[in-house]
């Protein structure tokens, strides 16, 4: 794209979040169209343009959260978040193989564990599910994405049933572990006690760029917790699944998930681990250029 033409784009984009950010209304068939254009690549180009910098300026606000339709319910989310902008501003679903588990596996008065829980949008859609008489139980180490599940939490008005954990799940414990942070603005879900080689590579991460965080095993938690059931466990740790699982033994010996959604590679140590527990592994979600969701049950 030449200078003229891109300097043409980004003013279009800048006219066209300044109208939205003052005109909300037009959210909604903003959204349609921007879902239509997704095979015209200039166009998508525009449209994402415009909604990045639309999602700047709500951020900027403090006033991007925006009820969202998700199956069966319409959580409130700050559309920011990675994990619905896409849905919010051009109808592209996020993880919809996870999503439909989540939303059809959960019922009321269940236990969901979510072990990585980022900005808590499987969280938030579990809480709702399982009820006030349900029990979420989600950890988040890095402080300022647990904030946002915190926020995401609280305006679901679901605080009485969802219990947030800083600790950072894997396979000792330790109170000096180190979590390895997104350098992505786009995406703070994929930070990771053990970075892959490729998420470094690509500058995901970084060696130099990581924060302090308590480890435990789930088994230890679940000592000092004891839930009763566990109805689905979310695992999304960016590499650390097999650790997660590693400390878990006690767990499967003592209140067995009925069901495990992983984002794994097919053939991974994890995939060997449950599969030697009698698990059956299928597959929810193919994710572009990255890691699949499977489900366990």
């Amino acid at each position: 794209m030449t200078a003229v033409l891109k300097a043409v784009r980004n003013a279009a984009a800048s006219a066209g979040a300044w109208t939205l950010y003052h005109v909300p209304a037009l959210e909604a068939p903003y959204a349609h169209a921007a879902h239509a254009a997704r095979r015209l690549p200039a166009v998508h180009t525009l449209f994402r343009e415009t909604t990045d910098r639309l999602v700047d300026r709500l951020s900027r606000a403090h006033a991007a959260d925006r009820r969202v339709r998700i199956g069966s319910v319409e959580p409130l989310f700050d559309v920011s978040s990675f994990t619905v902008k896409g849905r919010y501003f051009a109808h592209v679903p996020y993880e919809p193989g996870a999503t439909r588990v989540v939303l059809e596996a959960l019922t009321p008065g269940d236990t969901f564990v979510d072990i990585g829980a980022n900005s808590g949008y499987f969280t938030v859609l579990a809480a709702l599910r399982v009820g006030p008489n349900g029990r979420v139980f989600a950890f988040e180490p890095h402080a300022a994405v647990r904030r946002q599940l915190e926020h995401h939490v609280a305006i679901n008005g679901v605080s009485d049933r969802v219990s947030i954990s800083d600790l950072a799940i894997a396979d000792v414990d330790n109170d000096e572990g180190q979590l390895f942070i997104s350098c992505w603005p786009e995406n703070d879900g994929i930070s990771s006690l053990t970075p892959s080689e490729e998420t470094i590579a690509r500058g995901g991460l970084r060696a130099d760029r990581s924060v302090p965080v308590r480890v435990r095993t789930f088994d230890t938690w679940l000592s000092s917790h004891n839930p009763t059931r566990i109805d689905l466990v979310k695992i999304d740790v960016e590499g650390a699944e097999t650790r997660v699982l590693a400390g878990m033994t006690q767990t499967f010996a003592k209140v067995r998930p009925r069901r495990i959604i992983c984002e794994t590679p097919r053939g991974s140590e994890a995939v060997k681990l449950l599969g030697s527990r009698g698990y059956a592994v299928s597959t929810l979600d193919e994710i572009p250029g990255g890691i699949p969701n499977l489900l366990f049950e």
